[in-house]
């Protein structure tokens, strides 16, 4: 039974210290916000709210948003928490010695093996996800499949699975330019012969590889959860739902779905919308009342952008 009456998927912050080849937000760091600057009124807009929130923190990366560990200790006492982190910043330190594990649902651990690598942080991320591991947080690895990362997955597998580490394979989702300088000149005509939309554009070879990485990281990590106590109810992040759209994202269209009753987004500046897709305005936590639907209403996207979202909010 989950222990929180809405979650809320809370896009913390733009500004990030990664510069991933992948990521589908590459515009100056300089000129990204750490986050919204009053923490009183985010405190009490939850509290004010009268609802227990599960608030999953993602970005950007959310330990770079101003008194990020004082304010995750606050919230945990009345609310739970989830985050989605590359786990560069030392403050995680911190907080594990605020924050209760028994208040957080779970700590998704993004590798991004280029970065870590390009900054010499290798070490520094098992160093610390085994950290987390040992104190009781459920923490998960991921590993985006990026086109030019699939070659290498087996041997980065190995190498961290002997760390005590199960990276659990994220299908890419967006478009790759496989001749990177058709941006400039004469191949500005023909851009579109080099660019792939992934998770379509997969080769019928490496969807079937792709499927094999899967359900063999999630054997291992079903051994895991074995040997790790309170792993509770199923996480709206749940990399195993990968297998079932490598061949395009889902559409629930026309079904009923809790998004806006027991799910929402919201932006850094704490304006709440329905869900990533449907644009929904429900009103601004941190300034103002917001108002969630009284019971579940049907979907009008035709494609669900955040498949995990919609597997766990849509009635099926």
């Amino acid at each position: 039974m989950a222990r929180y009456d809405i979650e809320v998927d809370w896009h913390i912050n733009e500004y990030c210290n990664f510069g991933c080849i992948y990521c589908f937000d590459k515009d100056d760091k300089k000129k990204k916000s750490i986050g919204y600057d009053n923490t009183n009124n985010i405190v009490n807009g939850f509290r004010n709210s009268g609802l227990t929130w599960l608030i999953h923190m993602s970005g950007g990366e959310p330990l770079f948003f101003p008194n990020i560990i004082n304010l995750c200790e606050t919230l945990s006492r009345d609310h739970l928490i989830s985050m989605n982190t590359n786990l560069s910043h030392n403050n995680i330190i911190s907080f594990t010695e605020k924050v209760s594990s028994e208040r957080v649902e779970f700590i998704h651990c993004s590798l991004h093996i280029q970065e870590r690598e390009r900054l010499g942080l290798v070490e520094d991320y098992i160093k610390k996800y085994n950290m987390l591991k040992k104190k009781g947080y459920y923490v998960f690895a991921s590993y985006v499949m990026f086109p030019e990362l699939i070659d290498r997955f087996e041997k980065d597998y190995e190498y961290f699975k002997k760390e005590g580490i199960i990276l659990m394979p994220k299908i890419f989702r967006g478009d790759y330019n496989i001749f990177k300088k058709s941006n400039e000149g004469i191949f500005r005509k023909i851009r579109h012969v080099f660019i792939k939309n992934y998770p379509k554009d997969y080769s019928e070879k490496q969807k079937v590889f792709l499927q094999n990485c899967i359900n063999n990281s999630q054997l291992d990590m079903d051994l895991y959860n074995e040997k790790t106590p309170n792993v509770g109810e199923m996480r709206t992040i749940d990399l195993t739902h990968d297998i079932k759209f490598i061949n395009g994202l889902p559409s629930f269209k026309g079904k009923l779905c809790l998004a806006g009753k027991k799910f929402a987004r919201m932006t850094p500046d704490g304006d709440v919308f329905r869900c990533q897709d449907e644009n929904l305005f429900l009103g601004n936590l941190f300034e103002e009342e917001v108002k969630l639907f009284e019971k579940p209403i049907p979907c009008s996207a035709n494609i669900c952008s955040c498949p995990y979202h919609g597997m766990r909010y849509v009635i099926k």
